[in-house]
């Protein structure tokens, strides 16, 4: 057993140990909550591995508390019931031209897109947490599905299906349009078009982040039987 010192301490480094310990002592509560409500066991997983990053990143912030599994079970259940309450089935047929303007237009999405988020820092942080959990490290991993709303969770489904989305356009398109990340450099970067940092690699690397983004919304388009733009 750890107390809420250890805890957090091992948080805030990574501590393989103390990730086990958190994962043995409330993957029990996360398959409870979404087993009474007709969820998965990729369900729990996923909340779990949403409210631990969401954990982590607060430690790492200087967070204490003398009770931290309690705020931990306590941030769990409010993750589970975000996510019911924005849960909504969705058809493929409901995804229209005018969804995709919205969600993933090349030229709407970035003047919209947030400067709250460092994607180098929270990107590498999933990572770590998942090879201590020993379980692969994916982009959408890290989003936050609590702030989606039915359109867009099913956009995300039809991404992860790997017959629909091949894998570079699903990563693009995460990256891109679904995390509210504002540097493109660093899209580019973690996309490998951009191998080192000389401005001119820079330019060439933008250039190909714009075209395949392109590339990837007309391919997302035609798998949903959306015409071209007229």
């Amino acid at each position: 057993m750890y107390n809420s010192d250890e805890i957090i301490n091992g948080i805030k480094v990574n501590d393989k140990k103390t990730w086990e310990f958190l994962y043995r002592y409330f993957y029990p509560i996360a398959k409870k909550y979404v087993a009474n409500n007709s969820g998965t066991d990729n369900d729990a997983n996923d909340l779990l591995q949403n409210t631990f990053l969401k954990v982590l990143l607060k430690c790492r912030k200087g967070y204490h508390h003398d009770n931290i599994k309690v705020v931990i079970a306590k941030r769990l259940k409010w993750d589970w019931l975000d996510m019911l309450r924005s849960k909504k089935n969705i058809t493929e047929s409901e995804i229209t031209e005018n969804n995709i303007k919205t969600y993933i237009h090349p030229v709407e999405s970035d003047k919209a897109l947030s400067s709250n988020v460092n994607l180098a820092k929270r990107f590498n942080l999933s990572k770590n947490l998942h090879k201590h959990l020993k379980k692969n490290c994916h982009v959408e991993d890290f989003l936050d599905y609590s702030n989606l709303n039915g359109i867009q969770k099913k956009m995300i489904e039809i991404l992860l299906d790997k017959d629909k989305t091949n894998p570079k356009c699903k990563k693009l398109l995460m990256l891109t349009h679904f995390l509210p990340i504002s540097d493109n450099v660093i899209i580019a970067t973690e996309m490998g078009y951009i191998p080192s940092d000389e401005s001119e690699n820079k330019k060439k690397g933008l250039d190909i982040l714009k075209t395949q983004k392109t590339r990837c919304i007309k391919k997302f388009k035609e798998s949903l039987g959306i015409k071209k733009d007229k």
